[in-house]
């Protein structure tokens, strides 16, 4: 039989981490809604091939990364760039995404830039998972992570997992006290119309939690592309058959028809 020696485990445990990034980073992870059941209930539906619509999704996710390489951010004239950052790794496990963006750099602007480029990158997976007939949950933390191309530990990532599974409920995006913190202490220097991205981007929920404001990902100035964002979570909710997954949907759907474009106040991030 062969032997494997308590020194090989180490020294090839060792080489493990040598090869990986090991560090604080903004993390996130989301979840498809439905996901699961349509691979229960469709898995050899070739007319609504839940497989294929997952890796469309994906392939989706790793064109938008190699062909931009960064998330850029413009001022109101839409010409003069305000700062850019490259695009997050992401890792991903059947229906769940794992943004990363390392922060080896906390100054104030990278901070901002990296945070807004993790919100860049779940707006766009937002985006494709309703054109595939899904919707999505997740959080989204700071703080120490291990990880490599198919490999991630650490407490940033176990907060961001909890964020999503225990306390986003229904479909979508908490930000933790933490980030937000990090937000608030950060924001007093940036460019103005930076503030102006914190305060489109992120709004407060009923229940307190900073979340991702659900209008930016479908048209935040149009009437028209948020009615038919609407018009879709309303088909996608109506043709769920259990309370519980159905009741997932109301918030999305709430957000879109009340159309509030109000922007936040930086003391939502003061926690």
């Amino acid at each position: 039989m062969f032997e494997i020696t308590p020194k090989q485990i180490s020294e090839t445990a060792n080489k493990l981490i040598s090869n990986g990034f090991k560090g604080n980073a903004i993390v996130a992870y989301v979840d498809l809604l439905g996901f699961s059941q349509e691979i229960k209930d469709k898995w050899n539906d070739m007319s609504y091939d839940p497989l294929k619509r997952m890796m469309e999704i994906k392939a989706f996710i790793e064109l938008a990364k190699n062909g931009s390489i960064y998330h850029t951010f413009f001022d109101y004239d839409e010409q003069t760039i305000l700062g850019k950052t490259k695009y997050p790794d992401v890792i991903t496990i059947s229906d769940s995404f794992i943004f990363i963006k390392i922060m080896e750099e906390e100054d104030d602007l990278n901070f901002i830039l990296g945070l807004l480029a993790v919100t860049g990158s779940i707006i766009e997976l937002w985006r494709i998972a309703k054109e595939k007939g899904f919707t999505i949950r997740g959080g989204v933390d700071f703080g120490e992570l291990f990880y490599t191309s198919s490999e991630v530990i650490g407490p940033a990532f176990i907060d961001a997992y909890n964020l999503e599974s225990k306390a986003a409920d229904v479909s979508r995006i908490i930000y933790s006290n933490k980030i937000c913190k990090m937000i608030y202490d950060k924001q007093s220097n940036l460019h103005p119309s930076l503030k102006d991205y914190l305060m489109r981007y992120f709004k407060k929920d009923i229940d307190d939690y900073i979340i991702l404001n659900p209008l930016i990902p479908f048209g935040y100035s149009s009437d028209a592309n948020l009615d038919i964002a609407l018009y879709d979570f309303n088909d996608l909710m109506n043709n769920v058959n259990n309370h519980n997954a159905r009741n997932k949907y109301v918030n999305i759907v709430e957000q879109l028809y009340k159309k509030n474009r109000a922007l936040s106040s930086m003391e939502i991030f003061n926690k």
